[in-house]
């Protein structure tokens, strides 16, 4: 038996209604002191919960800026 919460999981993650899963008219996006970012859907009356984890990186970890070659004309 499934919990209301990994049932509520299960229909978002095999949802067959194709718009079901996108946003429909989201209005805001708000995050909480634990990192929640809350995005209201107006016109499939939900609200988006989404919890993601932080990854902390310095200058070694990122790449450097692509940059696009200038092309000379003569």
């Amino acid at each position: 038996m499934l919990t209301r919460t990994a049932k509520l999981r299960r229909m978002r993650e095999t949802a067959a209604y194709e718009p079901e899963k996108y946003f429909a008219r989201p209005r805001s996006v708000r995050v909480d002191e634990h990192g929640h970012m809350y995005v209201p859907d107006y016109e499939h009356y939900r609200i988006q919960i989404y919890k993601k984890e932080a990854y902390v990186m310095d200058e070694a970890g990122m790449t450097p800026p692509f940059r696009v070659p200038t092309l000379n004309y003569m």
